[in-house]
């Protein structure tokens, strides 16, 4: 498995497991639950960061802003796509209430917020996220192969 599925699938993982672990430790009935979100968030960088090293290495050190791009792209897309699942999971068999908590909605059968639309606002937000953490990271990383002239 290359390093930009490797650590797409570990940062998805990771928010997955923390939203487990929100949850079943009591964590979102806490002062602390509504920044709770933010915990992942670092580990997701950094995967976003291995993953567009590898990359550079891969490529014998140098790299274009495109390639760093379109690996923290992909990354992100793992990584949203295992989160989205997990969270569709969480919403519709885990914790059946948490749409009515979240939206202060007694009626969690509200058709604007079912967990498979809920799944999909989290792809799009670690997508989002992803896509800018990426273009931070390729800008950053990226190393011109030297030209010679004659």
């Amino acid at each position: 498995m290359d390093s930009m599925k490797r650590n797409g699938l570990l940062a998805g993982l990771v928010f997955a497991a923390w939203q487990y672990i929100v949850f079943f430790t009591g964590i979102n009935k806490t002062d602390f639950g509504s920044f709770s979100i933010f915990v992942p968030i670092p580990v997701y960088i950094v995967c976003l960061f291995m993953a567009i090293r590898a990359k550079r290495a891969e490529l014998g050190g140098f790299m274009e802003f495109a390639d760093g791009l379109k690996t923290g792209l992909g990354a992100s897309a793992i990584t949203a796509i295992v989160y989205s699942i997990s969270k569709y999971i969480y919403a519709r068999w885990v914790n059946l209430n948490w749409i009515a908590e979240y939206t202060n909605v007694q009626n969690p059968d509200s058709q604007l917020y079912t967990p498979f639309r809920v799944s999909l606002v989290a792809l799009a937000g670690i997508l989002f996220m992803g896509g800018i953490i990426s273009i931070i990271l390729a800008a950053t990383m990226r190393k011109k192969q030297p030209t010679h002239t004659v």
